[in-house]
């Protein structure tokens, strides 16, 4: 693999988890998680 190539899928790996992540919280609140177990979850992430 080519160095473009590496940057390019770390940009990519990062980039969909700065997207999702925020989110994330919001939907295991709706799926009927605890505070407590959310933030078990989250730390474990």
């Amino acid at each position: 693999m080519t160095r473009s190539t590496l940057r390019l899928l770390y940009a990519l790996a990062f980039g969909s988890l700065g997207a999702t992540l925020p989110y994330l919280a919001v939907e295991l609140e709706e799926a009927g998680l605890t505070t407590r177990s959310l933030g078990i979850v989250l730390l474990r992430t």
